[in-house]
């Protein structure tokens, strides 16, 4: 059975996981399961089913991420339009993005490369937290605190 999910999966750890899933929900079934049926043929279509699950949660999940990712970039675009467009003429908007970027890269190292990796790359907190083997709470954290620092460094802008 194991061989026979990661030919699905392609991830060893993956199918030992699926197959002891399977052989639990076989176990707990076991007195629905027809014993004048075919064992054999219940356990592979079992399998199967288990790993195409799998296949679609993760599906899911990418088509998810990929949406949060989209959506977190157009937010993030229209909040930086929405900042050039209330200061009026073309110099005023110029110093705008100048002092954006000079307040970016006033931030710490780390805080800035979080930062960077949100709102230019579009990744999600647990991708940013991965990428760089913190926890996901460090990284809201230091979102947290970049955000505070650049609406002090940028408050002459408001209106």
């Amino acid at each position: 059975m194991l061989r026979y999910i990661r030919h699905y999966v392609g991830s060893s750890a993956i199918s030992e996981e699926l197959t002891q899933d399977l052989f639990l929900t076989i176990w707990m079934a076991r007195e629905r399961i027809d014993p004048k049926k075919s064992l054999k043929s219940y356990l592979y279509t079992s399998a199967r089913n288990k790993a195409l699950d799998y296949l679609k949660r993760v599906q899911i999940e990418r088509d998810y991420l990929k949406y949060l990712r989209i959506e977190n970039s157009e937010r993030w675009k229209d909040e930086a339009n929405e900042a050039a467009g209330f200061a009026g003429d073309g110099v005023r908007n110029h110093q705008l993005m100048l002092a954006i970027n000079d307040a970016i890269n006033q931030l710490p190292e780390k805080r800035r490369a979080i930062f960077l990796m949100s709102r230019e790359e579009g990744l999600i907190y647990r991708e940013i937290a991965e990428a760089l083997d913190i926890s996901v709470k460090t990284v809201e954290t230091q979102m947290c605190r970049s955000l505070a620092k650049l609406r002090k460094l940028l408050a002459e802008y408001e209106q």
